[in-house]
């Protein structure tokens, strides 16, 4: 017989992957601003005042706030499909953006942060794949195995 909880449990865990993902992430970025901006970007290719490192920062705060809000979903009795859909299309537009930044800006990172780049944007990829299967195989729209 098909458990309801076993099906929930799937995309529980891929939604505290992604946290945890996200979270390690976006507490490096925060931490460690400085030291990143200078490994994974070219020196002050930034314009308007704003630093390489200020905008790390604050996309690590971004990604903190994201991972809270990912174990309150996941910890939920039954998570919404509503804002799992959301968290899988913000995850689509993270890969959108990579690839763009690949294609158009190339030139403001190091070898290094291109690699971390594609490397983050394959990762996310692969949660927002295992989020929205583990959203079907919650709502019965595929198996487990």
């Amino acid at each position: 017989m098909n458990d309801p909880s076993n099906n929930i449990r799937l995309l529980r865990g891929a939604l505290l992957a992604n946290a945890a993902f996200s979270s390690l992430n976006g507490l490096g970025l925060v931490l460690f601003g400085g030291p990143l901006a200078r490994l994974l970007l070219v020196p002050e290719t930034i314009t308007a005042g704003v630093t390489s490192a200020t905008i790390l920062l604050a996309i690590g705060i971004g990604l903190v706030l994201f991972a809270i809000s990912l174990v309150a979903l996941a910890w939920r009795a039954v998570p919404p499909a509503q804002p799992v859909v959301a968290v899988i299309a913000a995850d689509l537009v993270w890969v959108a953006g990579s690839s763009a930044l690949v294609i158009v800006a190339a030139n403001a990172f190091t070898p290094a942060g291109l690699t971390i780049l594609i490397a983050v944007a394959v990762v996310v990829g692969a949660l927002a794949v295992a989020q929205w299967r583990g959203l079907a195989v919650m709502r019965g729209n595929l198996s487990v195995a």
